[in-house]
């Protein structure tokens, strides 16, 4: 289930993502493909779209109606990967993943990662994304008085690193995770996730 609000405008509808993972019997080697936010278009409502206008006729009366908005595709992403294990035993493991992913909005981007597990209770991740910079298509009208417009894409992709730790608490498990991503125009990103489970 999807909402979105936009002051007092809001949107609703569902979506599904759905995967299949696929191990080939070749040691380690398997791959993964998954389609997300797959649904219908959805349309804001509500709030601000409501209008009151005079009554033809009588501009005394006033009549309510909500102006239609017009309806906008949820952003459905396509993936495609393969992992592999350079590394598998018992206290170490390290894998291998590549993946590309299409958009419906957006252009085509590839991930590449590599991630080392210690003990099954500490993580080591590095990776680096890769978005390719794509001829920019203006229009005659958004050309008009512009001396220095852009000819080519300029993609935020890139760097990206983290760490992982598990642990028991009692009878419930905990883990936290650490992800850092360099961005070339935008400023760094730092999230933080901590997942308890009982």
């Amino acid at each position: 289930y999807i909402r979105e609000a936009i002051w007092d405008m809001t949107s609703n509808g569902f979506a599904l993502d759905v995967g299949t993972l696929y191990r080939t019997g070749f040691r380690s080697l398997r791959f993964a493909m998954v389609i997300q936010n797959f649904g219908r278009s959805m349309v804001f409502h509500g709030g601000h779209l409501y209008q009151k206008i005079p009554r033809f006729g009588n501009d005394k009366i006033r009549t309510t109606f909500e102006m239609g908005a017009s309806p906008y595709p949820l952003p459905i992403t396509f993936r495609l990967g393969a992992a592999y294990d350079l590394i598998d035993f018992p206290a170490s493991k390290m894998t291998m993943e590549i993946d590309g992913v299409h958009w419906n909005d957006n252009f085509e981007q590839g991930n590449f990662g590599v991630e080392y597990i210690w003990n099954n209770l500490f993580s080591l991740r590095a990776g680096y994304s890769y978005m390719p910079e794509q001829p920019v298509k203006w229009l005659p009208i958004e050309r008009k008085g512009q001396n220095n417009w852009t000819t080519r894409t300029h993609t935020d992709a890139g760097f990206t690193a983290g760490l992982g730790l598990k642990y028991n608490l009692g009878g419930m498990k905990a883990s936290f995770d650490y992800a850092y991503n360099a961005y070339r125009f935008l400023n760094d990103v730092n999230q933080f996730t901590f997942i308890l489970s009982f």
